[in-house]
């Protein structure tokens, strides 16, 4: 039951390593534009860049091979994946109808407050 959603927990490590490869681009070329370092290396960019990459791909082999991480990850997944209840349809579509009704009487009674205090405004002014 746990290698069927081994897929979902290696796309979560992907997304991560994604997330934290851009971090550290970030925060690379933040420290690269604070202290000047593109007038003193000439391709520092590039550096940078193949530097976050690299840190994205590390953690990303890390996650991916560790086994108390794995089983960790599945055990989540599992438990995410089939202890929720899921709605019906039918509970979906009525949900989805009384927030579509609750945004229009909302935004009525806005746009009615918007236009009784512009009338302020105007008869203020």
């Amino acid at each position: 039951m746990e290698n069927q959603y081994q897929k979902i927990v290696n796309i979560s490590y992907l997304i991560f390593s994604g997330l934290v490869a851009f971090i550290v681009l970030t925060v690379l070329m933040k420290l690269a534009n604070t202290y000047d370092l593109e007038s003193k290396v000439q391709s520092i960019e590039y550096i940078i860049r193949g530097a976050s990459i690299l840190v994205g791909a590390i953690l990303f082999v890390i996650l991916y091979k560790h086994s108390k991480v794995n089983t960790f990850m599945n055990e989540v997944t599992v438990e995410l994946l089939t202890k929720v209840t899921w709605p019906t349809t039918k509970d979906t579509v009525s949900a989805t109808v009384v927030v579509i009704i609750t945004v229009i009487i909302a935004g009525l009674i806005l746009g009615l407050f918007d236009w009784l205090w512009s009338l302020a405004l105007r008869w203020v002014l």
